[in-house]
């Protein structure tokens, strides 16, 4: 028994000077930390216009009007001269609205809805790999993941009645290691230019909804490319290949 108590308090000596030493060395390592706040805020509109019938009609509305922004403060220990560690906070939100007109194209038919909101959250490190003057150039690498709703509702212009479909919950998951260029102003404030159009990302996502028949349906994929979307041809997806973000320094 008596032994037994012995290697008890032996072993709360060995981990009481084990934390002991862990502490100093992390108190070591940050002791030179700054905290660096830091985030980018992207807004996008667009409208496009298509033609019915082969004809192209003059009217006061688009066929797709679209409103969108992203909103990513960061919070991160700047450890040294090289590395940076931290996490961010995000929200997305994606609004598109679509028409279709009616035999006269000056009067619309329907006009469908897509609100989309996402809230996602992560975690990132930066190495500057080499600084010329107030220059650096960087790499970024970064895991995280979002959770958000699609609601879609569709207004029949000619007979009032407006339809609420089903919620499409989603959820995405992503790594990412991205490039970009820092400049600073002064030992306080600096500008980040993260070229998504030369970053990698690999990201899994799954999405679901109840159908007509109120059965849960699920859908998953997974992808391997550009951290940034240049598919749809569309301003919104050109202004994703590169984005800039300003930094404070404590």
């Amino acid at each position: 028994m008596k032994n037994n108590i012995l290697n008890i308090k032996l072993k709360h000596k060995k981990m009481k000077k084990a934390l002991l030493f862990f502490a100093v060395v992390a108190f070591a390592f940050t002791a030179n930390a700054q905290v660096v706040l830091s985030g980018n805020l992207t807004i996008n509109t667009s409208a496009y216009g298509e033609s019915f019938d082969g004809k192209t009609y003059e009217t006061d509305f688009s066929n797709v009007d679209h409103f969108g922004f992203v909103f990513n403060p960061k919070v991160g220990y700047q450890i040294n001269n090289k590395f940076i560690v931290g996490a961010y906070l995000g929200y997305a939100y994606d609004g598109y609205v679509a028409y279709t007109p009616q035999a006269d194209p000056s009067k619309i038919a329907t006009e469908t809805t897509d609100n989309e909101g996402a809230f996602s959250f992560g975690l990132f490190g930066r190495m500057n790999f080499c600084t010329l003057g107030s220059f650096s150039f960087f790499g970024e690498l970064s895991t995280g993941f979002a959770v958000g709703v699609t609601q879609t509702v569709i207004n029949n212009k000619v007979s009032g009645v407006e339809t609420k479909l089903p919620e499409h919950d989603f959820f995405n998951f992503k790594i990412q290691v991205i490039p970009g260029f820092n400049y600073a102003f002064n030992e306080h404030f600096s500008a980040d230019l993260y070229l998504n159009i030369i970053g990698l990302r690999f990201a899994t996502s799954a999405e679901s909804y109840k159908n007509a028949a109120d059965k849960e349906i699920v859908k998953a994929d997974a992808h391997f490319g550009l951290a940034c979307d240049l598919m749809g041809n569309t301003l919104h997806d050109y202004m994703s290949a590169i984005t800039i973000g300003v930094n404070y320094k404590f």
